[in-house]
């Protein structure tokens, strides 16, 4: 699939630039791997990619606890956009694979 492969994006949350590296995994449709922002790796969930689309969400530590986020995106070449939504809203992600 398109999607396979090591990126790494940029987005701003919250009025600040974060980071996040993110390795995908496809077999099938089915989307797993890992993604490391702010210091945490985190494993992918419920991901499912088809064709240059993709949709996933992971567990991220906070001091609250942990805190589900989803993504959903798509691929161009080597080009990735996605968006970020989490309970205090939304952000767009860029990167590219590495």
């Amino acid at each position: 699939m398109a999607l396979a492969g090591h990126y790494l994006a940029t987005g701003e949350v919250m009025g600040s630039e974060m980071d996040c590296d993110a390795t995908f995994i496809v077999e099938g449709n089915v989307l797993t791997g890992t993604i490391l922002t702010m210091g945490n790796k985190v494993e992918i969930l419920d991901g499912v990619a088809e064709g240059d689309h993709f949709k996933c969400a992971c567990k991220v530590p906070t001091p609250m606890g942990k805190m589900k986020i989803k993504l959903e995106g798509d691929v161009k070449g080597d080009d990735l956009e996605f968006t970020l939504r989490n309970p205090m809203g939304k952000a767009t992600f860029v990167g590219k694979r590495v």
